[in-house]
C-alpha cells in the first residue's frame, strides 16, 4: 500500500507534462531567424538615416565615451537625418 500514492504522482506528473507540452505547441511561436540579427530599417526612416545611425554606434564602439568629440558629432549627425526623415 505504500507504493500505491507514488504512482499516482507519478501517473499525474506524466500527464501534467503531457498537457503543458501540448500548450506549448499549440501556443508558443518559434522564434523567426530571418535576417540574422541585422538591424532593419523602419518604414518611416531612411536608408541615409539608417547609414547615419549605422555609422553612430560604430564611432561609439570605437571610443566608448559618450563626451568624445566625434561621438558627440555623430549623435547630432544621427539626430538631424533622423528628424529628417520622419518629415
Amino acid at each position: 500500500m505504500c507504493c500505491y500514492p507514488e504512482i499516482i504522482w507519478n501517473l499525474a506528473g506524466v500527464v501534467f507534462k503531457q498537457l503543458l507540452l501540448g500548450l506549448e505547441a499549440k501556443f508558443v511561436p518559434l522564434k523567426r531567424l530571418s535576417d540574422n540579427g541585422r538591424d532593419k530599417k523602419a518604414a518611416w526612416m531612411t536608408h541615409e538615416a539608417l547609414r547615419y545611425v549605422r555609422h553612430k554606434r560604430k564611432v561609439f564602439r570605437k571610443y566608448k565615451d559618450s563626451e568624445h568629440p566625434a561621438v558627440k558629432r555623430a549623435n547630432i549627425t544621427a539626430k538631424k537625418q533622423l528628424k529628417k526623415s520622419e518629415i
